[in-house]
């Protein structure tokens, strides 16, 4: 998607049916979604079935399921969706691989997405988590930034700052590691 008025353009029309607003709504994720659950597959989950193939099936069901969004859905919410009926199919696939017996254990995804629940669950939560990302050095903070709110690539965030691959990868580790030890921190304080 390009700007938040074209997506909630084509995600209206594609509430109400038009194919072609569809169809640029699942385009608009496809690539993401692929990217995501090929980092969640193992060499194993990726010999027996390709990524695609499960990001083609958590779209179909997205596209199913899309009559019964909310009007006011954001397109970061969207996407958030998006990934979560991913991770959800991945789930399923790897229940299956096992030869798993009975009742699945994977709780299903709700029917529609609800407003202000990204990938981060609550409101709060998510300004606390940006918040922190922002308190971070801006060596690592631009980084997160990129890769994880803005849902860049690392070769897209090593273009769009201007460093190398090899760059981006040690800055988000290293980033990774200060956000978990502040957010701990930050835990540890509230609970007191």
């Amino acid at each position: 998607m390009t700007t938040e008025k074209s997506f909630k353009t084509s995600y209206t029309q594609a509430r109400e049916g038009n194919q072609e607003a569809q169809s640029i709504l699942l385009n608009g994720v496809r690539d993401r979604l692929i990217r995501y659950i090929e980092k969640r597959m193992g060499l194993e989950a990726r010999r027996k079935t390709e990524a695609e193939d499960v990001a083609q099936s958590a779209l179909l069901d997205l596209l199913e399921r899309l009559e019964r969004f909310p009007k006011d859905l954001s397109e970061t919410e969207f996407l958030a969706y998006a990934l979560q009926l991913g991770r959800w199919r991945l789930a399923n696939l790897f229940r299956r691989q096992r030869n798993d017996v009975g009742a699945s254990q994977i709780p299903s995804p709700p029917a529609a997405p609800h407003p202000s629940t990204g990938i981060v669950t609550r409101d709060d939560d998510r300004i606390w988590t940006h918040k922190l990302i922002a308190d971070l050095d801006t060596l690592y903070s631009s980084v997160l930034n990129c890769y994880h709110i803005r849902l860049m690539t690392v070769a897209a965030t090593a273009n769009h700052l201007n460093i190398s691959e090899a760059a981006v990868k040690q800055r988000l580790s290293r980033g990774r590691k200060l956000l978990q030890d502040k957010m701990s921190k930050e835990w540890n304080r509230r609970d007191r």
